[in-house]
C-alpha cells in the first residue's frame, strides 16, 4: 500500500495546490494514520497556535503571567511535569484559554472558580486527574465553552458533565470509554463532540438530543448501529464512523439534511447497496470516505448524489466504474488508489468538475487508453499513477496539459520522456523509487517545475549535482 508522505513534501505541495491533492493522499492512508486526520485533530489540534500567527500573547510561564495578570488572555503550561496547579491562577481573571496539556493533574485548585472569562480548557494526558470533582469545578465557569480530556485513560465520564451546559466542544478522544452519561443530552449547546479512539458498543439515544451539533466523530470504535433518532440530529454537518463494526445505516441518516461529510472508511461488513441508497437522499452531501470497505461495485445509486464533490474509495476491490458514476458534475476529487480497476472510459468527460484524480495501485489498468480519456478534462490538475508497473513514462501523457502535479513514484521507470514538454502547467513531479540513473542533456522542458522528487532512484553524488545544475530554479529532493 502507498504511504502518505506527512512531511514538508506534502505541506509545500498542499500551498501550491490547495486542499485537494492532500485530501487524496490522505484518503488512502491505513488506520493507524488515518486518525492522525480524525476530526477533532482537524479543529482543535493540541498544538496550539503560535504567538507570531496571534495579537494574543501566549504565555508559558505563570510567574511571568502573575506579573500582569489583567493582560493575560492565554496561559500555556503544558508539559510541565505540574502535580498541582498554584492558588495563584485565581488572579489571572481574564484569562480565555487555558492549557494544562500533557501535566500529572489530579485535582484543580478551587481558585479555578475566579476564572469568570474562561472559554477554553485543555485537560488531556492527565491520567490521573479526578473527573468527577475537576467537572463540578468547571461546572462553575459560566463562559466556558470548549472542553479537552482527551488521552486520559477515563473508563466512565461521570454524570457531572451534564452540568457544564454551556459548552459546545467537547474532545474525549484517546480514552477508554464503554458507553456515555444520560447527563449528556444537558448540553444542549454542544457543536462539536469527539469520541474517536475509545470502546463504544453504542449510542445513547441521549445523543441525539443534542440538536445544535455540527460535527460528531466517533472513529475508532466498536459501534455495530446507530441509534434510527440520529436523523433527529438536524444540523449535523460532518459525521465519522469509520473502523466500527457498522452493517447498515439507519434510515434516520436520510434525514440529516444539512450533512454535507461521511467517512464511512473500514466498516468491512457495511451492506454498500443499502448505505448508497440512503446516502442518495442526501442532496447537501459533499465528502463521502467509503475506503477499505471491500467494495466489488458501485452501485447505481452514486449517481443520485448530484451534488458530492469528493468521494474516496480507496482500498476495495472496485473492477468497473458504473456509468452512474459520471454523472457527478460537481465532484471535484476522485480517489480510487488500491483497486483493481481495469478502465477508464471516455465517459470521465463528463466530469467536468474534476481536479484531482488518484489512480495508484490498480495494476491492471489501461494506461494508454485512460490517458487519452482524461485529455477531454480541462480542470484536471493533479494526477495520481503510483504504483501501477509503468516502465516508461507514458507518451500519452501529452494530452493532461493542464496537470499541476503529477506522482509517478513506485514504478520501474529508467528515464525522462521528451513529452513532458507538453504539460507547461506542471510544478510537481514525483518520480521517487523508480529506476533512473541521470537527468538527460536537455531538460528545458523541466524548467517551469518547481518541485522534482528523485528519492531513491539511482542517481550518483556526481549525476545528483549534475541534475541540480541543470536546473538551478527547481528543488530537487533525492533523499
Amino acid at each position: 500500500m502507498k504511504t502518505c508522505r506527512i512531511s514538508s513534501k506534502i505541506m509545500k505541495i498542499k500551498k501550491l495546490l490547495g486542499k485537494h491533492l492532500l485530501g487524496i493522499l490522505l484518503g488512502g492512508l491505513s488506520s493507524s494514520l488515518y486518525i492522525q486526520t480524525s476530526i477533532a485533530q482537524d479543529h482543535y489540534p493540541l498544538n496550539l497556535t503560535k504567538a507570531g500567527e496571534t495579537e494574543e500573547r501566549i504565555f508559558s510561564s505563570l510567574d511571568e503571567a502573575l506579573q500582569n495578570p489583567q493582560e493575560v488572555f492565554h496561559l500555556d503550561l503544558s508539559e510541565q511535569e505540574l502535580s498541582e496547579l498554584s492558588p495563584q491562577i485565581g488572579k489571572i481573571q481574564n484569562l480565555k484559554i487555558l492549557n494544562l496539556y500533557h501535566n500529572n493533574l489530579k485535582r484543580l485548585p478551587t481558585e479555578i472558580n475566579q476564572l469568570q472569562n474562561l472559554e477554553e480548557i485543555y485537560l488531556g494526558n492527565n491520567p490521573n486527574l479526578e473527573c468527577d470533582v475537576v467537572l463540578i469545578q468547571l461546572s462553575k465557569l459560566g463562559k466556558l465553552r470548549k472542553l479537552h480530556l482527551n488521552n486520559n485513560n477515563l473508563y466512565v465520564l461521570p454524570p457531572s458533565i451534564g452540568m457544564l451546559n454551556g459548552l459546545q466542544t467537547l474532545n474525549l478522544h484517546m480514552n477508554n470509554l464503554t458507553g456515555l452519561p444520560a447527563e449528556i443530552a444537558n448540553l444542549t449547546y454542544l457543536k462539536d463532540l469527539y469520541l474517536q479512539s475509545n470502546h463504544l458498543k453504542s449510542l445513547p439515544y441521549e445523543i441525539t438530543q443534542l440538536k445544535n451539533l455540527i460535527s460528531l466523530d466517533l472513529y475508532f470504535n466498536q459501534i455495530a448501529a446507530l441509534p434510527e433518532q440520529i436523523g433527529d440530529l438536524e444540523n449535523l454537518k460532518t459525521l465519522n464512523i469509520a473502523q466500527n463494526s457498522i452493517t447498515e445505516l439507519p434510515k434516520g441518516i436520510a434525514q440529516l439534511a444539512n450533512l454535507q461529510s461521511i467517512y464511512l472508511g473500514q466498516n468491512p461488513i457495511l451492506d454498500h447497496q443499502q448505505t448508497f441508497a440512503i446516502l442518495a437522499h442526501l442532496s447537501n452531501l459533499r465528502v463521502l470516505h467509503l475506503m477499505k470497505n471491500n467494495i466489488l461495485e458501485i452501485p447505481k445509486e452514486i449517481g443520485l448524489m448530484s451534488n458530492l464533490q469528493e468521494l474516496y474509495l480507496n482500498e476495495n476491490e472496485i473492477r468497473a466504474l458504473p456509468a452512474d458514476l459520471f454523472r457527478l458534475e460537481r465532484l471535484k476529487v476522485l480517489s480510487l488508489s488500491n483497486n483493481l480497476v481495469e478502465e477508464v472510459s471516455e465517459e470521465i468527460k463528463n466530469l467536468k468538475s474534476l481536479e484531482s484524480l488518484s489512480l495508484s495501485y490498480n495494476r491492471e489498468l489501461d494506461i494508454s487508453n485512460t490517458l487519452i480519456n482524461l485529455g477531454a478534462l480541462a480542470s484536471l490538475i493533479e494526477l495520481d499513477l503510483a504504483g501501477n508497473q509503468l516502465e516508461t513514462i507514458p507518451v500519452e501523457i501529452k494530452y493532461l496539459k493542464f496537470l499541476r502535479y503529477l506522482d509517478l513514484s513506485n514504478n520501474h521507470i529508467r528515464s525522462f520522456d521528451q513529452n513532458l514538454e507538453f504539460l507547461d502547467e506542471l510544478k510537481v513531479l514525483d518520480l521517487s523509487r523508480n529506476l533512473i540513473e541521470y537527468l538527460p542533456e536537455n531538460v528545458s522542458y523541466l524548467e517551469n517545475v518547481s518541485e522534482l522528487y528523485l528519492i531513491k532512484n539511482r542517481f550518483s553524488l556526481l549525476k545528483q549535482e549534475e541534475a541540480r545544475t541543470k536546473l538551478p530554479q527547481t528543488f530537487i529532493n533525492f533523499h
